[in-house]
């Protein structure tokens, strides 16, 4: 039976750990002329926008796990403010939708869900102090995704912005790595990093893979993610190596836009202390 994503606390647990700093300055894999490399370079530079993401494992006959997380953000002015967020996450894994949310204004920050309104307070607020990564942008690794040079063509216009699409031979392990990864700072109960073995296991079993990833021309800031990939096998046989996202077939979706754009912080969550 799977374990359902654990949504109320979500908020919280992935924000603490998102906040707390660039990843490493050097980017893995490919070189200079690399385009995932400056896609790469190019999430540390996104501190606002809105953010929708979708993951999804479906089998047939089993209820389908599928988390979604959608809203906007703003990294923290400085050091002792709090980053601004207003970030809905709906699980759809149950007999009826779960969501939460949480709410940042850059004083003060809550978690909303069917339980009602909770202010962080004490370690939790310090912890979100300084925040410049609300969404978990920087935890993705576009460098890893393409199994040599991906191709290169015109994409479509997004906010204004002149977009490439880039497309080719998939990493199928290392995009679900990445998927695994935001998975689990999301509130999903997956498993960590893949071995040797299951990474094997996993490539032998994947078929019709595709990934589609749409940054800007000139300023090579990520637009858009789409990732699908069919696993028709027992999902019970990579069930230790997937954990939740032991499917067969296994879909990722990423939207940003309004880059860098100013944000307006959100009101006051209703049922919340004034």
């Amino acid at each position: 039976m799977r374990t359902r994503f654990v949504v109320a606390a979500a908020a919280v647990v992935f924000l603490l750990a998102a906040c707390g700093g660039d990843q490493s300055d050097d980017p893995k894999g490919g070189g200079e002329s690399d385009p995932m490399t400056s896609i790469e370079e190019g999430l540390k530079q996104i501190d606002s926008g809105r953010i929708q993401v979708a993951i999804r494992a479906i089998s047939p006959d089993v209820r389908p796990v599928s988390f979604e997380m959608s809203g906007t953000f703003a990294a923290a002015d400085d050091p002792d403010s709090l980053p601004i967020a207003d970030l809905k996450y709906v699980d759809r894994s149950g007999v009826k939708p779960s969501e939460s949310s949480f709410i940042s204004d850059g004083e003060r920050a809550w978690v909303v869900n069917e339980r009602g309104t909770k202010e962080l307070e004490g370690d939790q607020l310090d912890g979100l102090k300084g925040g410049s990564d609300v969404p978990g942008l920087r935890t993705l690794e576009p460098t890893t995704w393409f199994e040599g040079a991906p191709k290169a063509a015109p994409g479509e216009k997004l906010d204004g912005v002149t977009t490439t699409s880039y497309s080719g031979i998939v990493d199928v392990v290392a995009l679900i790595e990445d998927v695994t990864r935001m998975s689990a700072n999301l509130g999903a109960y997956v498993a960590d990093e893949i071995t040797d073995e299951g990474a094997e296991r996993v490539r032998n079993a994947a078929q019709n893979a595709s990934l589609e990833v749409v940054a800007g021309k000139d300023d090579h800031l990520l637009r858009t993610v789409r990732f699908g990939v069919d696993i028709p096998t027992d999902p019970k046989d990579l069930a230790v190596i997937l954990r939740e996202l032991a499917a067969n077939r296994i879909e990722f979706e990423l939207s940003v836009s309004e880059i860098n754009q100013p944000v307006t912080p959100p009101k006051t969550p209703e049922g919340a202390a004034v």
